[in-house]
């Protein structure tokens, strides 16, 4: 483990910068007690213009405390020094030869209607360029590839029941191919959305229709009228949208024939023409704007959960369990900040599946049709000032389901108790405790533990306890979890009272287990109000045993 500055190489200014997170080494530094392993925050960086070794840092500790330490009394944590080599690994690895994705781009090397598909890679990328150069080659479903930068493609969703995901397209004629890449076929997929909309209403209103009409002879009041007007006008909208959208897709067969003699029967292509519209009309837009997020399950505790007791714990894991309990006390977590540089962002991650991209191009491209809609009106062009409303009514309905997307992921992402969720903790290098059980080398470890605040706002609740249980193997219950964040209840509770403000807790090292003789037995104060706390802190300790540098 590196302490202090790399060795053999010159001081990197930013490692040392105001804000970054450092653990002190020496238990300790002029004068202060027992902070060997806990997290400092740096306040001063270093001088450039001095040597190593007279280097120092004025950093400022969880509890308060401010001091001055030198570079040989910090480290850095690994997460920090991993960072270059594992953003370089990651980064390449959705994109090699056979991994899927979505494509981003709406018309991608002429091929229209490309947004929302899944893609799988042929050729990846090439890694001696630079980012914004790098190109990838992808195919789709039917067989059509295209070149695409690293912006225009996104890691489809690990779930792939979160999302309603548009359907690829099947395999089509060469002709219809031709046609469905024509620009007049994005106005034959709007007339398509007015069909489709007006067989919606219609469908309504023949069902009010049936529901409202009496059985007996009694039917001629105002309201039957009504209802009989209502439904005649839906039929008559119907059949103009109906007539409207065969008009258009005639129009736009008979240009392709003028343009290609002899390249299919103008009735068939019309009817292809008709369905393919159709179908990407209700998948692409229908869809889209009444898209809605499908509930996930909820974990469940599988039966072959390993079941411990007190005795079952030995000396070893008692001492760990005491320094899992420290790391949470103390708020020994990664930040999020940190953590985003070096993990890609999925879908465990909300907010990098928040479509941001999509939603200020849903915006620009509505305001582009409403000037465009305006335009056309004022200078007597009705039809194409109607295409254009059309087209500003879809992107407004996009726009409306993008921004109620965003708005319920602000609200999921609220909360939290700490800055992050991911806990390092320094456990003990061997197996086995030394003489005096403090004294072992020690190895940076890591946890996941996601803990937020309820909803009254002044509980804690741990949001992946059964993930937890299932990844460690071993049984806590929800009484050990809930044990556990009220012990975090009561500290925090002490803390805001300013009880013990400014200085550290008392026996910090033996929160839970205390030292008798050669061993380590419960508090009785632990046992009586915390009943299963030691339960949850040995799922963390296995989770953390299994996760180090």
């Amino acid at each position: 483990m590196t302490e202090g500055p790399a060795a053999g190489g010159a001081l990197a200014a930013h490692t040392y910068a105001p804000g970054t997170k450092l653990v002190c080494t020496v238990d300790r530094p002029q004068g202060m007690q027992g902070r060997q392993g806990l997290t400092c925050t740096v306040i001063e960086g270093i001088n450039p213009t001095l040597s190593p070794a007279r280097q120092s840092l004025a950093v400022e500790f969880s509890d308060g405390v401010r001091g001055s330490l030198l570079l040989s009394q910090v480290r850095v944590p690994w997460f920090v020094q991993q960072q270059a080599l594992e953003e370089r690994q990651a980064s390449f690895s959705p994109y090699l030869p056979g991994k899927p994705l979505v494509c981003q781009a709406q018309n991608p090397d002429g091929l229209r209607g490309r947004r929302g598909q899944t893609c799988t890679v042929v050729e990846g990328p090439d890694a001696s360029l630079e980012r914004e150069k790098q190109t990838l080659r992808v195919r789709f479903s039917d067989s059509a590839e295209a070149t695409l930068r690293l912006d225009q493609v996104r890691v489809p969703t690990r779930n792939a029941q979160l999302y309603r995901e548009r359907p690829a397209q099947p395999a089509q004629a060469p002709d219809l191919r031709e046609l469905r890449n024509r620009p007049s076929y994005k106005g034959l997929v709007q007339a398509a959305v007015v069909v489709l909309k007006a067989r919606d209403t219609l469908s309504k209103r023949e069902e009010e229709y049936a529901e409202s009409r009496p059985e007996d002879s009694t039917w001629g009041t105002v309201e039957a009228e009504q209802q009989e007007g209502s439904l005649r006008d839906a039929r008559a909208e119907c059949d103009a949208a109906e007539a409207e959208f065969e008009a258009y897709a005639v129009r736009n067969v008979r240009g392709y024939l003028r343009a290609h003699p002899g390249a299919g029967d103008a009735q068939t292509l019309t009817h292809e023409l008709q369905a393919a519209a159709l179908e990407e009309a209700r998948t692409r837009f229908l869809q889209r704007a009444g898209r809605a997020r499908l509930p996930s399950a909820l974990p469940v505790r599988p039966a072959s959960l390993m079941t411990v007791t007190t005795h079952h714990i030995a000396a070893l894991q008692r001492l760990e369990q005491n320094r899992i309990a420290r790391a949470i006390l103390l708020g020994q977590v990664i930040p999020d900040q940190q953590r985003q540089a070096i993990i890609p962002r999925t879908q465990s991650q909300p907010k990098s599946n928040v479509p941001v991209g999509d939603f200020e191009v849903a915006f620009r491209e509505m305001q582009h049709h409403a000037m465009l809609c305006v335009r056309y009106t004022l200078t007597g062009v009705p039809t194409l000032a109607e295409h254009h409303a059309r087209l500003c009514d879809d992107t407004r309905a996009q726009h409306d389901a993008l921004l109620a997307l965003l708005n319920e992921k602000r609200v999921q992402n609220t909360g939290r108790y700490l800055e992050g969720e991911r806990f390092f903790v320094d456990l003990p290098a061997t197996d086995q405790v030394s003489a005096n059980g403090e004294e072992s080398d020690d190895e940076e470890h890591y946890f996941t533990l996601v803990i937020v605040w309820g909803e009254d706002g002044g509980s804690l609740v741990i949001a992946n306890d059964v993930e937890c249980e299932v990844d460690s193997g071993v049984y806590v219950g929800e009484q050990g979890w809930n044990s556990l964040t009220h012990w975090l209840e009561h500290h925090d509770q002490r803390l805001s009272a300013g009880a013990q403000r400014g200085r550290q807790f008392e026996d910090e090292a033996h929160l839970i287990w205390k030292k008798d003789r050669d061993s380590y037995v419960l508090r009785s104060s632990v046992r009586e109000k915390y009943p299963g706390i030691e339960l949850a802190l040995e799922a963390l300790r296995c989770l953390a045993r299994t996760e180090r540098r």
